[in-house]
């Protein structure tokens, strides 16, 4: 089982934002990164992660937070 982590859109974080803690946090390169943001903006959430444990997946939607994006560990 995998633990899925998925941002949420909003109306306050900026595109540029989202790009770089996908690359960051998860290591995305800007073609993935894009393609996920466009994703979350036009569905209002996405997938973005899935982790073997529960403990990493809430590690990484407390990265996200920091930058202040709306993520979650859907279970």
């Amino acid at each position: 089982m995998t633990w899925p982590v998925s941002l949420v859109n909003d109306d306050t974080t900026s595109v540029a934002v989202v790009l770089h803690a996908l690359a960051a946090v998860c290591g995305m390169p800007p073609e993935q990164a894009t393609a996920a943001a466009q994703v979350v903006h036009q569905r209002g959430h996405a997938q973005v992660a899935a982790l073997p444990d529960r403990e990493s997946a809430e590690a990484m939607v407390v990265r996200f937070q920091r930058y202040g994006i709306h993520a979650a560990v859907i279970a």
